[in-house]
């Protein structure tokens, strides 16, 4: 398996829903979840970490302060809604009595917004784009994502929709596109034969947009085809 630098990985968040007294349909407390995701330039979303647990206040705590540590994010997002935007200021001013940097930001979902459809609106048109990339031994993750929207456990794919939602959109596809259109139009003024310039644009196409595993992806930066 081909493990992608870390250079290509521009920007990184994490998420925390603490679950607080919530439940699921079938009345059972609702974990505490934590998701950790990068992007690229060409936004491509790894996931990095994911944990969830029912636990006591101070696990979490421990869980927030660990992923922050190794992972470095530049925005630690923690669900503010109702009692949840207290849980946010008693980290963040946890975290300051401790001297430690996290860049806690309390993050508040519409209500008129069920978790349904915020995991569909933040995650299927990543997925559906072939640009998220999850790790083989994600395990529960991947059950949430492959049993979605069937199952009552929703706790971490709840909490990687919201880590997308406040990763900032990046545009290096469309600068690509941009390129591959002043590169044809450069064929077409000099003259140069249909069939040539219908093969480079086929290419272009295909280095554009068609890039579908990590392979693939390294092998763009690298300038192959």
């Amino acid at each position: 398996m081909q493990k992608l630098p870390r250079d290509y990985l521009v920007y990184t968040v994490a998420f925390l829903d603490p679950a607080g007294g919530k439940e699921n349909k079938q009345k059972t407390k609702a974990r505490s979840a934590i998701a950790v995701v990068s992007c690229d330039a060409a936004n491509r979303i790894f996931v990095r970490d994911t944990w969830a647990e029912r636990c006591a206040t101070q696990k979490i705590y421990q869980k927030i302060y660990e992923f922050n540590e190794k992972y470095k994010p530049l925005v630690f997002g923690i669900e503010g809604n109702a009692q949840q935007g207290l849980f946010c200021d008693s980290v963040a001013m946890d975290a300051y009595q401790k001297g430690i940097d996290l860049p806690v930001q309390s993050i508040v979902h519409p209500t008129s917004m069920n978790k349904d459809f915020r995991i569909r609106t933040h995650l299927q048109p990543v997925v559906s784009q072939g640009r998220l990339f999850v790790q083989k031994d994600q395990y529960k993750l991947l059950e949430e994502i492959l049993d979605f929207p069937m199952s009552t456990i929703k706790d971490l794919i709840d909490a990687l929709a919201s880590a997308v939602s406040i990763l900032p959109k990046q545009t290096f596809i469309s600068k690509v596109s941009e390129e591959s259109k002043a590169h044809l139009e450069y064929l077409r003024e000099s003259g140069a034969p249909v069939d040539y310039i219908e093969k480079q644009a086929m290419l272009h196409s295909r280095a554009d947009m068609e890039i579908n595993t990590m392979e693939d992806y390294l092998n763009l930066l690298k300038g192959g085809h």
